[in-house]
């Protein structure tokens, strides 16, 4: 409420998204108020990341893929890598850990996703070799009816074949609809990507 949780019309929204966000985050049917003394801060931080994060998915090097080699124990092989998303800004990395929370909490999380695995597979596609390509995908994500299809569009424009990518379910999040899951296994399956 102005202005105790802002004077502008632009920290008026970020408090009343903060609360909205926090009110999801403990349950259907809620309604939460940020308490200013705590509050506070808390907006401030996530109101700076989330601008930070708006302003990495308008730039096209704004989201980075980092490669993280998987390892067979038995032979030493590299089989894979898993493909790790950071925002790269003014000169500063910043790892999932600074932004994935909000990102999922903000419904942004899938931008964010398809821009590092597409650069991903543009990079694995001029490569020889079979690595398979890990990919994080959020519950949120799977709640997405068209997130298979976007897959397998990028798969295609690369020319990459489905089975090379496996896609790994995040665990930030409860599952809200288990049929959804299954449903997004199913799709995955009958599309030929895997899921670890």
């Amino acid at each position: 409420s102005f202005p105790l949780h802002g004077i502008s019309a632009n920290d008026l929204l970020t408090a009343a998204e903060m609360a909205g966000i926090m009110a999801k985050r403990r349950g259907k049917n809620r309604v939460e108020v940020l308490e200013v003394s705590k509050g506070q801060a808390e907006l401030t931080q996530k109101h700076e990341k989330s601008i930070l994060l708006k302003e990495a998915l308008l730039h096209d090097d704004g989201i980075i893929p980092f490669y993280q080699p998987i390892v067979d124990t038995t032979t030493g092989n590299t089989v894979g890598f898993e493909v790790l998303a950071r925002i790269s800004l003014q000169g500063q990395l910043y790892p999932a850990a600074f932004f994935a929370e909000l990102a999922e909490d903000t419904n942004l999380i899938h931008q964010v996703t398809i821009r590092c695995l597409e650069k991903a597979l543009a990079k694995f596609s001029t490569k020889s070799g079979e690595h398979l390509i890990f990919i994080n995908c959020s519950l949120r994500e799977v709640e997405q009816e068209d997130v298979v299809d976007k897959f397998m569009g990028l798969l295609g424009r690369y020319r990459l074949r489905p089975e090379r990518l496996v896609v790994e379910l995040t665990e930030r999040q409860a599952v809200r609809d288990i049929g959804k899951v299954l449903a997004f296994a199913v799709e995955l399956q009958n599309a030929g990507i895997r899921l670890a």
